[in-house]
């Protein structure tokens, strides 16, 4: 789950990028996060949290709820807040992270027009990845699983 970082007196002032590393780098350095989340900037300056694998969606959503809380809690020590929002409305952050993937992604989507760097640096989502299943024929099985999503959409 991706987060775009804010003022909470002033959503449109920039967030300086020491901010958010040091908020991403205390957390992973003193394993405060008692899920197990890695914690990551994105690079418009989003804070990212990526759960580990569980076996059940509910022992998922428990370890990312307790990693959130402790989220919150050093973003409010920061003095900066969480907003989730799939797009910042306010601010056009520079790219912070300059990482040779992140250097390609942009010159490659800067071809397209604006579009790739508004992606990069002003939106948060939430994604999710799910095993495709095994290879069986029951419900388990990853041809069921297929078919199942086929039929809905």
């Amino acid at each position: 789950m991706e987060w775009l970082i804010v003022d909470p007196r002033d959503a449109r002032q920039h967030i300086p990028a020491d901010c958010t590393s040091q908020i991403c780098e205390s957390l992973q350095a003193s394993n405060a996060l008692p899920g197990g989340s890695k914690v990551t900037r994105e690079p418009g300056g989003q804070i990212e949290l990526s759960s580990q694998p569980f076996r059940t969606l509910a022992e998922c959503v428990e370890a990312l709820a307790a990693d959130l809380d402790r989220l919150r809690e050093a973003t409010s020590d920061a003095g900066v807040a969480l907003l989730g929002r799939g797009l910042d409305p306010y601010r056009e952050p520079p790219r912070l992270l300059d990482q040779p993937r992140y250097r390609a992604m942009e010159a490659f989507f800067d071809r397209g027009g604006p579009w790739g760097r508004i992606m990069m640096r002003r939106s948060a989502s939430l994604q999710f990845n799910l095993d495709c299943g095994d290879d069986t024929h029951g419900t388990s099985g990853y041809k069921f699983r297929w078919e199942l999503v086929g039929r809905r959409s």
